[in-house]
């Protein structure tokens, strides 16, 4: 009968792990076909975009183009009527040099009309529309930014405050205003013996506690040569040199994170 019942329990183990292992799946071929619509939704929103910038840059560019043809028509324009004055002036006859005023007059005219309407800034890329494309991908950026990588935001979801317990505090740890950083120093301080205060092993306590569920925390320890983080019952031993003082030393703690000085056995 219990070899039986063992037999059940290992077939039942098979299939969850058969469902666990086509559920991952499900879910693994689900993110990497939103990965692949996030992306051609990108794609195509860049080929808009780009086309857009490009027929705008295509107009201007003809514009500029066919302002060029007109100005050099006003050029030979221009040195035709010189060369007719020119020829005028040749000839010493008053009536003649009349003549020519006129049509030097005429010439100025046509210039000054020419280059009214020929004005080169007239023609320009629309800049407003431009800066708005410009702030519109920024903001797509940051957007993009803020909810990547997947991973650590999930983790930051589970982000919990911690306030570090000065009463816990061993007498060379110096514990922040805030409660949110702890810094050793070599001085030993005055404390008023308390019964949760570590006296031998550098370590405090959070005042928050948790009984489930997932937490995250982000911790500092640049430029520190020894530093441990863990999870510890109210019921570590606090005073002495027990190894159980120590985070993940007995059963009543778990080291997550460590850099312990040399010499000194850290546990996992």
């Amino acid at each position: 009968m219990q070899r039986g019942m063992v037999k059940d329990r290992q077939t039942n183990l098979a299939v969850q792990q058969s469902e666990i292992t086509k559920k991952s799946y499900v879910i693994k071929e689900s993110i990497i076909r939103k990965h692949l619509e996030i992306r051609a939704i990108l794609d195509e929103d860049l080929r808009t975009t780009l086309s857009y910038l490009e027929a705008e840059e295509r107009a201007a560019v003809s514009a500029l183009d066919w302002l060029m043809e007109e100005n050099w028509s006003l050029i030979r324009e221009i040195e035709q009527d010189l060369a007719g004055i020119t020829v005028t002036l040749d000839h010493e006859d008053l009536h003649a040099h009349e003549m020519s005023d006129h049509q030097g007059a005429g010439v100025i005219d046509r210039v000054a009309d020419a280059l009214s309407r020929f004005e080169c800034c007239s023609v320009s890329l629309d800049a407003t529309k431009a800066e708005q494309i410009l702030s519109l991908t920024n903001n797509m950026l940051l957007l993009i930014s803020s909810l990547t990588p997947t991973m650590k935001n999930l983790a930051k979801s589970y982000s919990s405050d911690v306030c570090l317990d000065p009463d816990t505090a061993h007498p060379k740890l110096l514990i922040s205003p805030k409660g949110d950083s702890v810094t050793y120093t070599d001085a030993w301080k005055e404390l008023p013996e308390a019964p949760c205060r570590f006296d031998t092993t550098l370590n405090v306590i959070s005042l928050q506690s948790f009984s489930s569920g997932c937490h995250y925390w982000e911790m500092d320890v640049t430029g520190k040569t020894y530093w441990e983080l863990g999870v510890t019952y109210p019921s570590i031993p606090r005073k002495g040199i027990a190894e159980d003082c120590w985070l993940g030393r007995g059963d009543e703690s778990w080291e997550l994170l460590g850099q312990p000085p040399p010499g000194l056995v850290s546990w996992p």
